[in-house]
């Protein structure tokens, strides 16, 4: 009587048992299947939308239709970027199901003509075609994709370029620097969507800065999304207010101290400047002169500039890596033999600073460049280096000679013995004025002289050319744009993220700093056990499904032997 007892309540509490988990197993399916819930457990935080993310793609409050330029037939690599735009899209529609829209596209649906004016919008929004070439079951297949994202809302439309990686890198790091981008270039792309009134920004002239076609490239870019105004400081000294942020671009005619009171109160009331300074100038533009020597830029900006923590001195720094330079070598047939060669004094930068500015960016060009050093100790003042050139570097100081002719000898790096230089800088914090204990006799409209500023930031980079963009035939090409090798550098990305700094969330473009760890497969190693994992992935749970199945039986076999 005693074991039928027990064999009841056994059964009975089985069967309670089975249906309470069943039970919960259809709760949770049903929540989940209602709720898109993912607990992140690594340890960089991939699956995580940082928190002024989710604050911008909230404050969305019309629809926006994104189109992702990445479907069809592709490459390993390329399928894993498009899983994690899909997951990223995923996470970004859950927090705003309202307004968020996105599509993958794939170009080879549509007809030519559609196609055609596809191809021709997405080229006129920067979004260049890329060509894969991969090997597959059938052979080697080569095919052109346009790897981008266009984002529409109303009458307004941006675009993102996926492949953002330093070109320098391998295809698979490239990949990852782009997937790592990927947040901050689709929620800043929704920021500036859905922001209705748009930031100004001030181009300093009248001291020979670069003039309008020079800026041409960059201005077009920033008008896109900022008030773009080129002003003279004579004539706009009581607008002090009327701008978020200034630039000054290579000016080689002083500022009188009227222009520095205008700099300085405009930093004191919280402003935002970029210095864009040459120490020194040359002129190359004459091609038989072959000796060059180097002159100094009177801007007088070296005090103001020395009173916020930074000197920007008077050198030349020659790089190993470097970009080319046509030079006439020799002659073919009745004509001038040019050549381009490689010009020490045109470093080309790829070692960045620990920024979110800088962060996986490609390769930039500068064109005679000075060093930067700190001065000033200011604790009030945080210093961050953004730009150095490369560890194979050498400082020219002033007076600089520039041999045209030394291009035709091969480079030897032994002759490049110093350290890599700081040419870009930014500071942040609280500001004395440049004007603290000195007589002066300007005043801004009904302003108070201010002594020290608000919280504010500044940038400084040794090269105006960093902002200029080439011109042919009287016509300027995009900024970055290199025809001698044929490149495209990553100037204009530097501008804008530096700009989206100094103007926007910091919060937001400090989530380019998340490091995302990739473990890597040994490739050998996979080769040479590749049978024997599949083997084991074959064998495994049929051995594990026999274990659980022999355990059940002898289970079984004793429950019901005590049983009876």
């Amino acid at each position: 009587m005693k074991r039928k007892l027990i064999s009841i309540m056994l059964t009975d509490s089985n069967k309670f048992l089975s249906l309470s988990t069943i039970f919960f197993i259809i709760i949770l399916y049903i929540f989940f299947s209602y709720k898109n819930t993912r607990f992140d457990l690594t340890s960089d935080k991939r699956y995580t939308l940082s928190t002024s993310s989710i604050e911008i793609i909230k404050s969305i409050n019309n629809p926006v239709n994104f189109e992702i330029f990445l479907s069809g037939e592709l490459p390993p690599g390329m399928k894993y970027l498009k899983s994690e735009i899909s997951r990223i899209m995923i996470d970004i529609k859950e927090y705003n199901k309202e307004n968020i829209y996105y599509q993958f596209v794939d170009l080879d649906n549509f007809n030519d003509q559609e196609k055609n004016l596809y191809i021709d919008k997405l080229i006129s929004n920067n979004i260049n075609p890329t060509d894969l070439v991969y090997n597959t079951e059938k052979g080697r297949i080569i095919k052109r994709i346009f790897p981008g994202i266009l984002i529409t809302s109303g009458d307004k439309e941006e675009s993102i370029l996926l492949l953002t990686g330093n070109k320098n890198f391998s295809p698979s790091e490239i990949i990852n620097q782009s997937i790592e981008n990927l947040e901050f270039e689709i929620v800043s792309s929704l920021f500036f969507l859905s922001q209705s009134v748009s930031k100004k920004i001030g181009f300093i002239t009248g001291h020979d800065e670069l003039d309008n076609l020079e800026i041409n490239s960059i201005r077009s870019f920033l008008e896109k999304k900022y008030h773009f105004e080129i002003i003279n400081i004579e004539n706009s000294f009581d607008r002090i207010d009327d701008f978020n942020l200034l630039i000054v671009a290579k000016p080689k005619l002083s500022f009188s101290m009227k222009d520095k009171y205008f700099l300085d109160q405009f930093l004191m009331s919280g402003g935002r400047i970029l210095f864009l300074l040459d120490a020194l100038g040359v002129n190359l533009n004459d091609s038989s002169i072959y000796e060059n020597l180097a002159y100094e830029y009177d801007h007088k900006l070296d005090d103001l500039l020395y009173k916020y923590g930074v000197r920007i001195n008077k050198n030349y720094i020659k790089d190993f890596n470097s970009a080319l330079f046509p030079v006439v070598i020799g002659s073919f047939g009745n004509n001038p033999n040019i050549v381009p060669l490689p010009f020490p004094f045109f470093p080309e930068i790829s070692n960045f600073g620990n920024h979110s500015t800088v962060k996986n960016l490609g390769s930039i060009i500068t064109k005679f460049v000075s060093s930067i050093d700190t001065v000033n100790n200011d604790n009030l003042i945080k210093k961050t280096p953004l730009l150095y050139t490369s560890d194979f570097s050498f400082i020219d100081n002033y007076p600089v000679v520039i041999r045209l002719d030394d291009l035709a000898k091969d480079l030897n790096q032994l002759d490049f013995n110093d350290k890599s230089k700081v040419i870009g800088i930014l500071l942040e914090g609280e500001f004395s004025s440049y004007f603290n204990n000195r007589l002066f006799d300007y005043k801004i409209k009904n302003k108070n002289f201010i002594s020290n500023s608000l919280e504010t930031k500044i940038v400084v980079i040794s090269d105006g050319d960093i902002i200029r963009n080439d011109i042919v035939k009287n016509n300027p090409i995009e900024l970055g744009n290199d025809l001698y090798q044929k490149k495209k550098y990553a100037n204009i990305e530097l501008i804008q993220n530096i700009i989206f700094y100094l103007l926007e969330d910091s919060n937001l473009i400090d989530s380019k700093m998340k490091d995302l760890n990739y473990y890597r497969l040994d490739k050998n190693k996979v080769d040479r056990y590749k049978l024997s994992f599949q083997y084991l992935n074959l064998l495994l749970p049929i051995i594990f499904c026999l274990i659980i199945f022999t355990l059940r039986y002898f289970y079984r076999k004793n429950k019901y032997n005590f049983i009876n």
